[in-house]
């Protein structure tokens, strides 16, 4: 599942596209808000929606979900509408995984740093975390 509402293009396919629900160039327009301020407004829009969302689930009925979110991790893990979709979304179990940049881990700082914003999410979300280099 796509949860990015301002993802042009995806290198993957996916089942369920929060584009389908949410249009962030709308957003844009008729609130006269910039592309940030649109995926701040987005982001509690989807929170909106989650009945729509979850009967796409349920439609779909995989094995898996696996949510890709924002890229901009704030917008998600930051803020109340990301924990509201993370309880919201029917799941027996559920995990985090969060994906090491290689072209970022290029010192130990850049790595510690990295690690921390990935902790900093393990510990908003409260999600068991699986840390991936890729």
């Amino acid at each position: 599942m796509n949860l990015d509402p301002g993802v042009e293009n995806l290198p993957y396919s996916c089942d369920i596209d929060v584009r389908d629900f949410v249009d962030i160039v709308s957003i844009m327009q008729q609130y006269d808000l910039g592309p940030n301020g649109a995926l701040v407004m987005a982001a509690d829009l989807i929170a909106s929606k989650i009945d729509e969302i979850q009967n796409e689930v349920n439609r779909v009925n995989p094995d898996y979900l696996i949510v890709d979110t924002p890229g901009q991790i704030e917008l998600f893990a930051y803020r109340s509408s990301g924990r509201f979709l993370i309880d919201n979304i029917t799941s027996e179990e559920k995990t985090n995984i969060f994906l090491f940049d290689g072209a970022l881990i290029t010192t130990p700082v850049n790595f510690v740093s990295i690690a921390l914003l990935a902790t900093s999410i393990r510990l908003r979300l409260n999600l068991p975390t699986v840390n991936v280099l890729c």
